[in-house]
C-alpha cells in the first residue's frame, strides 16, 4: 500500500496547537507580572483567542490521520476509526495547489463512516509550487483505473 498522506499531521494537529497554546500561557503569564493597573493585552487576548482558536484549530481536527491506496482501496483512518473504501465510489479528488501544507478532499459517492468527503495532508511535496503532488496524480489515476475496470 502507498501512503498518500504526510507524516507530518500529528504535528499539525496536536503539536501546533500545544505549541500555540504554550506561547500563548507565556504571554498571559509575562502579561500579569508586569501589569500595573492596565489590561490592554489581557483584554485583547481575551477577546481574540477565541476568534483565532475557533479558525485555526477546528479543521484539523476533521483531517484523516492516515490515507494508503492500493489497486482498488482507499484506507483511511481517523480518530482510530479506520475505513475502506473502493477507489470507484471516488467522485472527485480536490486539493489546495499554492498552501505552504497542500490539503486534499476526497468527495465519495454516500455516506463511508466520515461522511461525504475527507481531508488529509498530502504526503510527498515537491519544491516546485506549480507542479501537481506526485501522490495524488497516482491516486487519481488509480481512481480513473478502477472506475473504467482496468487492473481487475
Amino acid at each position: 500500500m502507498t501512503r498518500v498522506s504526510s507524516r507530518a499531521t500529528p504535528f499539525f494537529k496536536w503539536g501546533f496547537l500545544l505549541l500555540w497554546l504554550a506561547v500563548l500561557a507565556n504571554y498571559l503569564h509575562a502579561e500579569l507580572l508586569q501589569r500595573q493597573d492596565r489590561f490592554d493585552g489581557l483584554v485583547a487576548l481575551a477577546v481574540f483567542t477565541p476568534l483565532l482558536a475557533w479558525n485555526f484549530f477546528r479543521g484539523p481536527w476533521r483531517w484523516a490521520d492516515l490515507v494508503t491506496a492500493d489497486a482498488n482501496t482507499l484506507v483511511v483512518r481517523r480518530n482510530r476509526k479506520e475505513r475502506r473504501i473502493k477507489l470507484a465510489d471516488v467522485l472527485n479528488v480536490s486539493y489546495g495547489r499554492y498552501n505552504v501544507s497542500p490539503l486534499a478532499t476526497i468527495c465519495l459517492r454516500g455516506e463511508r463512516g466520515f461522511g461525504d468527503e475527507f481531508h488529509f495532508l498530502i504526503g510527498g511535496a515537491s519544491w516546485n509550487p506549480f507542479a501537481r503532488p506526485v501522490r495524488i496524480e497516482e491516486l487519481m489515476l488509480s481512481i480513473d483505473n478502477a472506475k473504467r475496470g482496468v487492473g481487475r
